[in-house]
């Protein structure tokens, strides 16, 4: 739940999967503004690390921004 991965990053904030799991969880719920913000986050930090390229992808898609998702499976 959003709360176990609240705390994970309270002990690892640099944590990457902690933060991908945590920006699904909120899209999920609804709350895109801050999943956004988190994804977008990641990706300038991390611009070539595969999870975050996959998991933006299918964020990208799951928005409607299809070529967005495609493009970064690629990447992937």
């Amino acid at each position: 739940s959003l709360r176990e991965i609240e705390r994970a990053l309270e002990l690892q904030p640099e944590n990457i999967l902690a933060n991908l799991a945590k920006a699904r969880s909120l899209l999920l719920r609804g709350e895109r503004d801050e999943a956004n913000a988190i994804m977008t986050s990641l990706r300038a930090a991390y611009p070539e690390n595969p999870a975050v390229l996959n998991e933006y992808g299918w964020f990208a898609m799951s928005q409607g921004r299809s070529q967005e998702g495609i493009d970064a499976y690629r990447q992937a």
